[in-house]
């Protein structure tokens, strides 16, 4: 019997065939117009499209030599950055080619988080524990956490307070609030640029003086929210009181063929914080581990994380049915805890995804049908002019 650490961090003729997923990711605007950044997945090969909800054609986004992972549009949503191979990209609507941040050091980067279009944050590896950090745009990166006993992980900044999760050597969990540094952080910022006149040399020594492995976060005014010995992850905070995280196993069985997850809710009454579980779900392990004659998400399970829309204060989740082999699509009420399904897969082994929400509608992606005929979504249409026309799942 294998077992397998589970590590998610972040780190696809008139028969159907699903060897492609199709899935909207973040609203992005293009040419004066509100737009869905798409991801299409041939095999291990990441598309990104442009989607316009009005007449559902598209336009290609990203030249194919890319592997666009970890898609965050930029705070004016003129354009988006990327992972690709560890590599941070942004592409602006109006340049051709992406742009490379020079940052060395940092491995395993997840999801970057964008303060303005200038300066962003992360979680990342380095000497073998995670970590967070503070980059610009250029290339300059300040160490929010330095710690090689600790991990440290899912930033999520609010305002001027940092939501994060600690992972202690006892393997113990917790989710804690600390002050960003953001006056410190331009400081360290303004004084880096002023060393641009000077040697290589000067360079380096006043960085490994002051910015390398400085630690910008100040832990010992921090406050613990929540310490649990359950393994936890994406935390998602929507506000300065309110939030969700996952709760998931720390090891796989091949011999099982779903991993069974939980959804978290952490919302602060009075001066309490307090925690529920909301649901548990599944998820079939062949979407996230590659197995033999099955096609797993590149981005493993980023676009099957739980989805809140803040319009209706209902939370978006999916669901395994083993008997059908498919993923079908839930929403979750956060003020009566009411669950209704949202999809009906009519197809053995078919997957819908979370849903994103533009222009007040809410779609969903998943795996690619394709038929002559085609009435079920999502597929592909092409029309006389070699446009392609997007159809996803809307969400009544």
């Amino acid at each position: 019997m294998k077992r397998y650490l589970l590590y998610l961090c972040f780190t696809f003729s008139y028969v159907y065939a699903f060897d492609e997923f199709l899935y909207p990711v973040e609203v992005i605007v293009h040419n004066q117009k509100e737009k869905l950044c798409v991801l299409r997945q041939k095999k291990n090969e990441l598309e990104v499209w442009l989607w316009d909800p009005q007449d559902e054609s598209t336009v290609k986004a990203l030249l194919s030599s890319f592997n666009p992972a970890s898609l965050t549009v930029l705070p004016d949503k003129n354009g988006f950055s990327f992972i690709d191979n560890d590599h941070i990209r942004i592409k602006y609507n109006d340049k051709r080619f992406p742009k490379s941040v020079p940052l060395y050091g940092p491995y395993d980067l997840t999801t970057l988080h964008w303060i303005d279009n200038e300066t962003f944050y992360f979680a990342a590896k380095e000497r073998q524990h995670s970590n967070l950090f503070h980059a610009t745009i250029e290339g300059d990166i300040f160490r929010l956490t330095v710690s090689n006993k600790k991990d440290y992980y899912c930033p999520q900044k609010i305002d001027e307070t940092l939501f994060f999760i600690e992972k202690n050597s006892d393997n113990q969990y917790s989710i804690i609030q600390a002050k960003y540094p953001s006056e410190e952080l331009k400081q360290a910022a303004c004084s880096l640029k002023e060393l641009d006149n000077f040697s290589n040399q000067a360079y380096e020594e006043y960085e490994k003086k002051n910015c390398l492995y400085h630690q910008y976060l100040n832990l010992e005014t921090a406050q613990v929210l929540f310490t649990t010995d359950k393994i936890i992850s994406f935390l998602k905070m929507i506000s300065l009181t309110e939030g969700f995280f996952l709760e998931h196993p720390e090891t796989i069985n091949r011999d099982e063929n779903t991993i069974a997850f939980n959804y978290w809710h952490l919302i602060k009454e009075d001066t309490q914080w307090k925690t529920n579980c909301l649901f548990n779900f599944t998820i079939p392990l062949y979407l996230i581990v590659a197995q033999r004659g099955k096609n797993r998400l590149y981005e493993s399970i980023l676009p099957l994380l739980p989805y809140y829309d803040q319009k209706s204060a209902m939370l978006y989740f999916v669901d395994y049915a083993a008997a059908k082999d498919v993923l079908n699509v839930f929403s979750y009420a956060c003020l009566t805890k009411e669950k209704k399904q949202k999809t009906d897969c009519q197809f053995f082994g078919q997957s819908y995804f979370t849903p994103r929400a533009i222009n007040q509608s809410l779609f969903c992606g998943g795996t690619l049908i394709k038929q002559m005929r085609n009435d079920l979504n999502p597929h592909i249409e092409i029309d006389e002019l070699g446009t392609q026309h997007f159809k996803f799942f809307k969400l009544n």
